[in-house]
């Protein structure tokens, strides 16, 4: 379900807001109210455009919306985004919604073929992934999306997709004497430096650890030598006793790296 919904949050938010937005109505003509009116400069501000491609607008709405879909796939990932790094990231998501269209707008000309049968096959083979209408629709709301909503995108971006595939199947055409001259002018660039690749079994010592903490931790360490020399399975040892948390669960693997 999770994946579903990072798919989700993606076409929406790769693909930008949908539909228009209501804007609040005061509550009343003779005291205004501080919520509708707080509300009414919101939606107002979301209908700011900050962008135009070839007659379309992009509007405030729209990027928000794009980056808080891109923040939480950020946040499901484990990873969040630095206050200093926003303004960068506003513009990058922005730059983003442009190529976007820019490639949609291309594709839409190009007159796409069968794209409504596709979308609804799709979708179908979705649907019987998830195990029905009830857990899409589930899913969808969990996204904050309508079904006619995801169609809209599912159909966006196969325009998009198609539009790629034709352009560099068409443009994208390199000899194999292309690809070696290349490369003999550019050797360096393809030089990799030497790596290895290890594994550890980590046992925490506090810095103000008392010496009775060390001294069982020490106990700890001869341990698993110990079972090692006895012919024990490193990768086993390390799920059991490495107290390196992101580590552990893989038998301490550390992957490759440099010097």
């Amino acid at each position: 379900m999770k994946k579903l919904i990072i798919v989700l949050i993606s076409i929406a938010a790769v693909a930008g807001s949908v539909g228009a937005q209501a804007k609040s109505k005061p509550t009343s003509a003779s005291a205004p109210n501080t919520n509708a009116v707080t509300a009414e400069r919101a939606a107002s501000l979301a209908d700011v455009v900050v962008a135009r491609v070839n007659g379309f607008e992009i509007r405030r709405k729209e990027l928000e919306d794009t980056e808080q879909g891109l923040q939480t796939q950020l946040r499901m990932r484990g990873q969040t985004l630095l206050p200093e790094k926003k303004a960068d990231f506003e513009r990058q998501v922005l730059d983003q919604l442009i190529e976007r269209e820019l490639v949609l707008q291309e594709g839409r000309s190009r007159k796409p073929v069968d794209i409504e049968t596709r979308a609804q096959q799709e979708l179908s083979m979705l649907k019987t992934k998830l195990g029905g209408d009830v857990e899409f629709a589930k899913a969808l709301r969990e996204a904050g999306l309508t079904e006619e909503q995801y169609i809209r995108r599912l159909r966006e971006n196969m325009i998009i997709r198609d539009t790629i595939d034709a352009v560099v199947g068409k443009e994208a055409k390199v000899t194999p004497e292309e690809v070696k001259a290349y490369y003999e002018a550019n050797q360096k660039r393809f030089r990799q430096p030497e790596t290895v690749r290890a594994s550890h079994i980590l046992i925490l010592v506090p810095p103000d650890a008392t010496s009775q903490v060390k001294t069982q931790k020490l106990a700890q360490i001869q341990v698993v030598q110990s079972l090692l020399k006895q012919g024990g399975n490193f990768a086993e040892l390390a799920k059991k006793y490495s107290e390196d948390t992101s580590t552990a669960p893989n038998g301490g693997d550390l992957d490759y790296f440099s010097r």
